[in-house]
Order: C-alpha cells, then sequence, then structure tokens
C-alpha cells in the first residue's frame, strides 16, 4: 500500500518486483522522500498492502535521514526501533564503492527476506568523475554493468528495485516549452538506464511548496497519467488544493494566487522614496494580478509610478520616463536635501511553471534600484545587490522586455498602430510576444558560434599540427619507456635469480669445502702423527744402532781381553779346556743370540726403509733427514758387516781354540 489512495492507484498497487523502477527528477522535488516511504511501505503486512519485508538502501548523495523513516513509519503505527532495523543502510563514496556495494548485496540479502533495494541515485558518483565527452562511454560501461548487477538481484531475490536519477535541462523541449515544465528537464544516463528501467517515474514540483507531481513517463503495463501529492512532517499524503482567495483586502501584503492563474508572476505592491515628486516613503498596492487602473487628477503623480516601474525594469532609453539623466529622478534633482531614489517592487512568483530561472524556490521576489546623485547605480533583488543585467536576465525570461519600444504604449500611440504597415504590425506582435528579443539573442549566439567555430577549427589546427605530432611522439616515448621500465625489470628479476643462484651455489660450495677441508685437516694431523710416530721410531732405531755398537764395542773389549786372557793362559789351557769349553757354549749361546737380534734389527731396517720411502712422497721437508737417516743406516750396515768380520773372525778364532 503506497502512501495515498492518488499514489497507489498510478502504480496500481506498487513498484513491480524483478524489475527495476526509475524515478527521476530535478533537485528537491521528492525522489529521496519517495523512496523512505516505499522502505516503509515495504515492511509492512501484506494485510496491510505491503511486503512483509527488509529493505536495502544505497545512498551515494547524502540524503538518507533515519529520523525521517521512523516519522513515516509512525503513520502506520511503526515503533522507530521496528522501522530502522528493518532497513539495512550503506554509503557509497565513489563508483569502485559501489559496485563492490551491490557484489556484497547477495550475501546481506541472502540471511533473512528483502522485499526492496534502493539506489539513491545511481548515477551521481559516475557524473562527478567522468567528465566530458572523452570519457562517456568508459561512463556508461560502468552504469550498464550498475544496471545488469542490479537486474540480477531482482531476478534472483524477487526485489523491486528502485533507482533514483537526476535529470539535465531538454535543449529541445518542443514548442510547449513554457507551458509545460514535463518537457524542461530530461533524465541522464542515456538509452542503456532507459532500455533497463521497466518502469520509468517523473517527479516534478507543484505551484505550492508542499505539492509535488508523480507522473508515469513510460512503462509497458501502466498508461501515462500524472498525480498530485504532498511532503508534509508524517510524510507523503494526499494534496489538498488550497481554497482562498487570491488576496486578503484587510491585510497588508498578498496571498498567492490561485492554481491556473494565467500569469507567471505580477507586481503585488511598489515601494517609491524619493523617486521624481515621491520626496516621502509610499507604498503603493497591493496590485490585482489581471487589471490595474491608477487614477487621480493632473499632477498627483501618475505617471510616475509608471515611471518607477521602468526605472526598477532597467530602462535604458529615459525619455521613456520623460528624464534625460539618472540625476533627474531623484525628487528635485537633491535640491530639496534628498540625494537618492529608491524604487522597490514585490512580485508574486508562485506559478513554478512559468517563474524566473533560479527563482524556482522563491515565491515571492523584490527587485529594487536606487539611484545616487553624483554616486553610484544599485539594483538589488531579494536583499542581494546585483548587476544590471541579472535585473534585465530575471525579466526576460518570463518574456518581459522594458526597452521595448511597445512596451509602454503611450498617448497617441493607438491611432499609429492601426495605421501600420503589415510588416510593421509584425515586427510589432514579435515585440509584443518577446520572440524579436529571441532573435536579436539567436543573432548574437550565432555570431559567437561563429566566433567560437572559428576558435575551435584554429584550435583543432593547433592540435593537429602541432600537439598531435608531439603527443605521438609521446606517446612512442611512453611506450618505448614502459618497455624499458618492464625490460629493467625483468632484468631486476632475473639478475636477482641469478645473485639468489650464486649464493646458494657459493654457499653448497662453502660447506663442502668446508667440508673437504676438516677432512684435509683431519688427514693432516694424522700424517702430522704419522710423522712424529716414524721420527720416535727412527730415534728409537738410532738409539737401538748406539746401543748396538755400544754392545759391539764391550764385545770387542771382551773378546781382546779373551784374546789376551787366552795368549796368557795358553800355558794353561790343557787346564781350563773344560772352562774354555763351557765358556765357548756360552759364547755361542750370546752369538746366537746376537745374530737373532742382527736380523730383527735387520728387518726392522727394511720396514723403516718403506715407511721412509712413504713419508718422503708425502713430506719434502723430511728429505733431508731421511737422506742423514740413510747415511748413518748405511754406517750402521758398514759397522755390522765388520762386526760379521769379526765375529766370523772371532769364531774362526774360537773354532782353532
Amino acid at each position: 500500500m503506497l502512501p495515498g489512495p492518488s499514489i497507489d492507484a498510478l502504480l496500481q498497487g506498487g513498484v513491480e518486483t524483478g524489475s527495476i523502477t526509475e524515478i527521476f527528477g530535478e533537485s528537491r522535488s521528492g525522489k529521496s522522500q519517495f523512496c523512505h516511504a516505499l522502505c516503509v511501505a515495504a515492511q509492512l503486512p501484506v494485510s496491510q498492502g505491503g511486503a512483509a519485508g527488509r529493505s536495502l538502501y544505497i545512498d551515494t548523495e547524502g540524503t538518507f535521514r533515519p529520523e525521517r523513516l521512523a516519522d513515516m513509519g509512525q503513520k502506520w503505527g511503526l515503533d522507530r526501533e521496528t522501522v530502522l532495523s528493518n532497513v539495512a543502510f550503506a554509503r557509497a563514496y565513489n563508483s569502485d564503492h559501489q559496485q563492490q556495494l551491490l557484489l556484497d548485496a547477495a550475501s546481506v540479502m541472502s540471511a533473512s527476506r528483502y522485499a526492496l533495494v534502493v539506489v539513491d541515485s545511481v548515477t551521481n558518483l559516475l557524473r562527478s568523475e567522468f567528465q566530458g565527452r572523452g570519457e562517456l562511454a568508459e561512463r556508461q560501461q560502468i552504469l550498464g554493468r550498475l544496471l545488469r548487477m542490479l537486474q540480477r538481484i531482482a531476478d534472483e531475490y524477487g526485489v523491486a528495485v528502485v533507482l533514483t536519477n537526476q535529470v539535465v535541462a531538454n535543449v529541445d523541449p518542443g514548442p510547449s516549452m513554457f507551458t509545460n515544465p514535463a518537457n524542461a528537464t530530461k533524465p541522464i544516463g542515456g538509452n542503456i538506464l532507459a532500455h533497463s528501467s521497466q518502469t520509468r517515474l517523473q517527479l516534478r514540483k507543484g505551484q505550492a511548496s508542499e505539492k509535488r507531481i508523480l507522473k508515469v513517463y513510460d512503462s509497458p503495463c501502466l498508461p501515462e497519467s500524472e498525480c498530485a501529492f504532498s511532503i508534509t512532517a508524517n510524510g507523503l499524503t494526499e494534496y489538498v488544493k488550497p481554497q482562498r482567495d487570491n488576496y486578503d483586502q484587510d491585510k497588508k501584503g498578498f496571498n498567492p494566487p490561485l492554481e491556473g492563474s494565467r500569469l507567471a508572476m505580477h507586481i503585488v505592491q511598489v515601494v517609491i522614496d524619493g523617486f521624481k515628486s515621491y520626496s516621502a516613503h509610499t507604498v503603493v498596492g497591493p496590485f490585482d494580478p489581471q487589471f490595474n487602473a491608477i487614477t487621480g487628477l493632473n499632477g498627483t503623480g501618475k505617471s510616475n509610478i509608471l515611471d518607477s516601474i521602468c526605472f526598477v525594469m532597467g530602462i535604458t532609453n529615459l525619455k521613456q520616463v520623460r528624464a534625460t539623466n539618472l540625476s533627474e529622478l531623484v525628487y528635485k534633482q537633491g535640491q530639496a536635501g534628498i540625494t537618492k531614489a529608491t524604487v522597490e517592487i514585490t512580485f508574486v512568483n508562485t506559478d513554478k511553471r512559468q517563474c524566473p530561472l533560479k527563482y524556482e524556490d522563491c515565491d515571492k521576489i523584490v527587485v529594487a534600484r536606487q539611484v545616487v546623485i553624483g554616486g553610484r547605480n544599485r539594483y538589488i533583488i531579494n536583499g542581494r545587490n546585483v548587476q544590471r543585467e541579472a535585473v534585465v536576465t530575471l525579466f526576460h525570461s518570463v518574456k518581459l522586455n522594458v526597452n521595448n519600444p511597445h512596451f509602454l504604449i503611450m498617448q497617441g500611440r493607438i491611432n499609429k498602430v492601426v495605421n501600420m504597415k503589415p510588416d510593421e504590425i509584425l515586427a510589432l506582435m514579435e515585440e509584443a510576444a518577446g520572440t524579436k528579443l529571441y532573435d536579436l539573442k539567436r543573432a548574437q549566439a550565432e555570431k559567437k558560434i561563429s566566433n567560437k567555430e572559428a576558435r575551435a577549427a584554429e584550435i583543432e589546427r593547433t592540435l593537429r599540427e602541432e600537439f598531435t605530432p608531439r603527443l605521438e611522439q609521446l606517446q612512442k616515448e611512453s611506450e618505448n619507456y614502459d618497455r624499458w621500465a618492464k625490460a629493467s625489470a625483468e632484468i631486476g628479476r632475473l639478475g636477482r635469480f641469478v645473485v639468489a643462484w650464486e649464493f646458494y651455489e657459493m654457499t653448497s660450495q662453502q660447506r663442502d669445502y668446508e667440508g673437504r677441508i676438516g677432512e684435509l685437516q683431519g688427514m693432516l694431523r694424522d700424517k702430522q702423527e704419522e710423522v712424529l710416530e716414524r721420527d720416535n721410531d727412527i730415534e728409537e732405531t738410532r738409539e737401538e744402532i748406539e746401543e748396538c755398537k755400544k754392545k759391539k764395542a764391550r764385545i770387542d773389549q771382551q773378546q781382546e781381553g779373551e784374546f789376551a786372557r787366552v795368549n796368557e793362559q795358553a800355558k794353561e789351557a790343557n787346564r781350563s779346556v773344560v772352562k774354555a769349553q763351557v765358556m765357548v757354549e756360552n759364547k755361542e749361546n750370546d752369538i746366537k743370540a746376537e745374530e737373532e737380534r742382527l736380523k730383527d734389527v735387520e728387518k726392522q731396517l727394511v720396514e723403516k726403509r718403506k715407511e721412509l720411502e712413504e713419508a718422503q712422497k708425502c713430506f719434502d721437508r723430511e728429505e733431508v733427514k731421511q737422506q742423514k737417516m740413510m747415511k748413518e743406516l748405511e754406517g750402521c750396515e758398514a759397522t755390522l758387516e765388520r762386526c760379521h768380520e769379526r765375529l766370523n773372525g772371532i769364531s774362526n778364532g774360537i773354532g782353532d781354540v
């Protein structure tokens, strides 16, 4: 159930589920208010015309108001917590964020039942991020992607998707530009948004400040129609047309005219101070919106009232107001102590369909002009100082041109009009209708366009001849730089791989070398120990040789002693035969023992030679020592030979004995 029977009847019960509904309109036309009302209606029970579901509200303009939802919920008996808990809100800050929110919407909507998705508005962020024709294609592409995502949400979850959209001025509204405000603007987004929206609704302001008009702009199942509603503190309600007269004669001021008045805006009162014959502050009015007559005796200032109106509206031909300069418009030209003239006109501006441009929000427009003798000339609109062009533009926008020669019909002018030729009558009609003003503006615009086109051609030529080649060169340089940057990055990446591989290889080799060094150090220690052992063995061998030499010397001495004793005791040999035999046997045993000992020594010498030869190969530094040892061994062998010879001699001598 939508707020108000007229809206409910217009939309035949509500917005369509499983499809996209677009709501467009100018600023402050009620788009966000309408979406807030839909969020409240969606959570109502089915028995009350609702959908008994939650709503997802994506805000891109900062127009979401929780307190407004709570106020609208009170109309249906819903408390604040219930209303707010059934609306999931998200604020989008850029188009990428807006797309991400739609992607996340699937997981949010899977958790509970949703009936409505609102995007307010779908085009705001795109218009601010993508500007100009050069970025139009990209903007439309992103808009199309957003609409496809929304349509998928509508299909998968069976929800109603409502989009708000902004509008732009319609540069070609057709012949009804000033009579039909619905054609003054058009929605943005182009065909992409138009084709994606199954139903398109238009919102616009009415004459009254609270009045809004909802129109079915395009729909395959709804007839083209419109209805009026009001925006109040409790939400959207039926619009009640005020029943009142145009003016309250018992009060100063004015009441807005009834709807249907043909005048876009009209004068309600004129305040004159120091202008021509009006030396004091004088209020003239209120005026009737249709017909007014100023009567009075001659010299009472009737014409000066019309002159004051022309003065405010910016008349340039002072002859029309019976003056040659602005100083003549001041009371007695300043000679009576009054040095300035001020005129203030109050206009009614309640017909918003035909109001001046940029004054749609003003129900009353106050235009004033002040001239000071020997000083400045000021124009004021609603209390703000403005330029004369602003005042002229204001009146031109409602087809009022005070400088039109036929704006005032002076005395004797009627007969002249009656006797005009057809072309003069046509010119008069054009002036009266205000079209000649637009012809002049059109000529000025065409001249300006021609100058702009020449300037654009010059700029295009400059772009083509100077900037385009430079741009192409910069493009090539940019491409070359990109390739160089990519190659440099690749070289750097490969270089890092090479360094890493070399580091890995060197680390592996270092570990291998460290292991090998450990092994070699172990082998070196073993060899050093072997050398020490061999040195010890050699030393022991030397000691043994020395011992043998000593023993041989002792044996020699003993043998010599024995020989002496034998010689001395030869004579007693017979007596000592037994004793000699015993001694011979003892000596023979000693000789055998010595021979066994010599054999062992010889074997040890052979082994030592082998060990020395092996040590000589491993350690060259021991060569000198080994040679000495060989010489000593050779000496030992010679000594042994001599010992053998002596032993043989002794043996032979003993045998002879």
